[in-house]
């Protein structure tokens, strides 16, 4: 693979689970936020390096991310970028993550056995490339990214708020991310024919949101101390933006939609374990599928092509995130968990129809007949 011109996509949150600095000084639990592994923010972030190297126009320049943190790429295909390893060398004075950030900043010249660091891409030669229209490295072939967290979206509202140029460039219907796929043909082709009519609910439980107790009791009494236990081992950090919603408001919903069409199947993608959304199976039955429902076919079918399952299945729960978000993204109506990334990459997707779960039972269901029409018209 030739190299000589690359960016270097270092992780700007410190990594994620066990590559996050503070746990490998405190010696965390082993499945830390083994359900939330920012795999969208992750995408959103590394969307703006691909829209640079697309506008760029440079067939030579790759982009570059660290195999331990996107364990993702062993089986989704995510254009002009490619995964790098590093010789284990760390000393104990300091963490594995920085051992790691440096090798992805250095440069090995083989030929002269001289060592360059790359050049950083701050966040002031970010905007300026997106203001002045101008992709370009003034011959600096090697960079990594030294800007923090950044997404499209927000560079064009702040381009679009700083400058007399309100015109955004921001394409909803072309994005970088819209070019991830799944790299077996025959699973991309089972998610897009089998949930292609689905409503897609995103339920969001975990890390991030803020829990009380009463929330906790809203569970059905049978498993409200698993999901105590769950919060207490999983959710990392709480942020009011993200809210708990209940499995009553979920049901309303549910209950209309198939109320108003008894046919419609519904898939949930959520990010607890199985024992956690069981109630509604209990409730509905056949009408509604999660990713437990496919699980044993991936992973078996991953299997026979050689995937490390096992691996796939420890570290990062790989596989049921990657075909969760993927199902959920080819529903063409989704219920979003506001202010997630996670629903925003899957309305982004496909540009599916989306609405918030904030909005009210009445909104939604609205939403939904006109759903209903449009598709009948087509």
């Amino acid at each position: 693979m030739d190299l000589n011109k690359t960016i270097r996509i270092l992780e700007p949150h410190g990594g994620w689970g066990n590559h996050d600095m503070g746990y490998y000084l405190s010696g965390n639990l082993e499945n830390y936020t083994k359900y939330d592994t920012g795999l969208c923010n992750r995408i959103f972030h590394w969307e703006v390096l691909a829209d640079i190297l697309i506008k760029s126009n440079d067939s030579d320049l790759k982009l570059l991310v660290q195999n331990k943190i996107w364990p993702e790429l062993e089986i989704l295909e995510i254009p002009h970028t490619f995964g790098v390893e590093y010789q284990k060398t760390y000393g104990t004075w300091r963490s594995k993550y920085e051992y790691d950030e440096l090798h992805m900043k250095s440069i090995y010249d083989l030929d002269t056995k001289t060592i360059k660091m790359a050049t950083p891409l701050t966040k002031k030669k970010l905007y300026s490339m997106y203001r002045n229209k101008k992709f370009n490295f003034n011959k600096q072939n090697h960079l990594y990214t030294d800007f923090g967290y950044e997404t499209l979206s927000s560079i064009h509202n702040y381009i679009s708020k700083s400058s007399t140029d309100t015109k955004s460039a921001f394409n909803k219907n072309n994005r970088p991310l819209q070019k991830i796929k799944l790299k077996h043909t025959m699973l991309k082709e089972h998610v897009d024919g089998k949930y292609r009519n689905f409503v897609g609910i995103h339920i969001r439980r975990g890390n991030g949101v803020t829990i009380t107790e009463d929330d906790i009791l809203s569970y059905p009494e049978n498993i409200r101390d698993e999901y105590r236990n769950f919060v207490k081992n999983n959710v990392v950090v709480q942020d009011v933006n993200y809210k708990f919603y209940s499995d009553k408001i979920y049901f309303e919903i549910i209950d209309k939609i198939l109320e108003i069409n008894p046919t419609q199947e519904i898939y949930i993608s959520h990010d607890l374990p199985d024992e956690l959304i069981q109630q509604y199976y209990t409730r509905y039955g056949n009408s509604i599928r999660t990713k437990y429902d496919d699980r044993e076919f991936y992973q078996n079918y991953y299997m026979s092509n050689k995937i490390d399952v096992l691996h796939m299945v420890k570290y990062g729960n790989v596989i049921d995130n990657v075909m969760d978000l993927m199902t959920l993204s080819h529903c063409p109506f989704i219920i979003t968990s506001p202010h997630s990334s996670w629903s925003g990459f899957a309305y982004s997707y496909k540009n599916a129809t989306h609405i918030d779960v904030d909005k009210g039972i009445d909104k939604i269901i609205y939403e939904y007949k006109n759903f209903l029409n449009l598709i009948t018209l087509i």
